[in-house]
This record gives C-alpha cells, structure tokens and sequence, in this order.
C-alpha cells in the first residue's frame, strides 16, 4: 500500500519560504532539514509568489477608472515628450 501524504500547516510552510527567501539557505539543504522533497518547497515558493485575485469592480468604477487612465497616458505621452526635447536640447548645447 502507498503512504499517505504528509499534511503541513500553513505556518509551517511560511517558515520554510522565509528560510528559503529571507535566510537564503540552499532548497536541497532545507529540504533535508524538514523532511520536505524539494520540488514541493519549489511549489510553496511559487505559490507564495502569485499575486492575490483582482477584486471584482462594479461597471461604473470600471469605466472612471478606465477614464482616469487613459488621462494618465496622455499626460505621460505629453511628459515624455517634452522631456525628449530638453535631452535633444541639452546634447546640442554641450557640444
């Protein structure tokens, strides 16, 4: 008969990314450690890693932030451009 998988609490899975991350000590060496394989502290990093899911937002929120968005590329593109001519202008005043 197979075993049965071993069960980690959460806790217990923090502590090992902080080691792996924060300490910086070698997967293989933690691994031996804690009893753990090393391909599922990979997979605890890794899902430590993703990003929490996006709220949903409701259809009026959506379209002001969209609206405050595309001001904020106008405004950017307009920077930009304004910065791209005081580099042309500053390179051909130090020659």
């Amino acid at each position: 008969m197979g075993k049965k998988p071993r069960q980690y609490t959460e806790e217990f899975k923090r502590q090992a990314v902080y080691r792996l991350v924060h300490e910086r000590i070698a997967v293989t060496q933690l691994a031996r450690e804690l009893n753990v394989a090393v391909p599922t502290l990979y997979e605890w990093k890794k899902r430590s890693e993703e990003p929490a899911p996006i709220a949903q937002i409701s259809d009026g929120s959506k379209d002001e932030e969209l609206k405050r968005l595309r001001r904020e590329v106008t405004q950017l593109r307009e920077d930009n451009t304004i910065l791209k001519k005081f580099a042309a202008y500053i390179a051909k005043e130090s020659r």
